[in-house]
């Protein structure tokens, strides 16, 4: 009883942090938090950038795909004259698929250019369509272009010299 009763009371007293051990640990993480909140933005804004472009690759293999196998002219036409507002694939009227909005990547596409598959697979132009994505949060961010090629093949580039031509890398 006398041995339960010491090795009670030896573990019963609670052990807590004083307020300048708390104060420090909370100093310490907001340093660190400041100094790695800019390369964990600068991380976030490229990954908006590549699942942007990696999103707009599979739709545009799907919108070639569907143009194929229903030997019909498949467009994809940006929301409001934007694909950064979301846009849709259709057949006519029949929409195959819509993408949501994106807000934190900008989109530049050729003026007045429709972007549409024939039942050949073949882009409905006679040349190549430059889509050009951007981060609208990181101007150090790499610029992305998916190229289509008049035959219908779509790639992506990276103008990694960041001197505005996706072509040269």
């Amino acid at each position: 009883m006398l041995l339960r009763l010491t090795l009670r009371t030896r573990y019963s007293r609670q052990r807590a942090f004083t307020i300048i051990e708390l104060l420090v640990a909370v100093t310490i993480g907001a340093i660190l938090l400041a100094l790695g909140a800019p390369a964990l933005t600068a991380m976030i804004a490229v990954q908006h950038v590549k699942t942007a472009t990696y999103d707009f690759y599979a739709n545009l293999a799907l919108a070639r795909s569907e143009a194929i196998k229903r030997n019909a002219v498949v467009t994809i036409t940006p929301r409001g004259g934007n694909f950064a507002n979301g846009y849709d694939l259709q057949v006519g009227t029949e929409i195959l698929k819509s993408q949501l909005e994106t807000k934190t990547v900008a989109y530049t596409a050729p003026v007045g250019v429709a972007l549409a598959f024939g039942g050949d697979g073949r882009l409905t132009i006679a040349t190549r369509y430059q889509l050009e994505l951007t981060s609208t949060r990181s101007s150090g961010v790499s610029k992305r272009c998916l190229v289509i090629s008049p035959a219908g093949r779509p790639s992506i580039r990276i103008d990694k010299s960041q001197d505005g031509n996706c072509i040269n890398g």
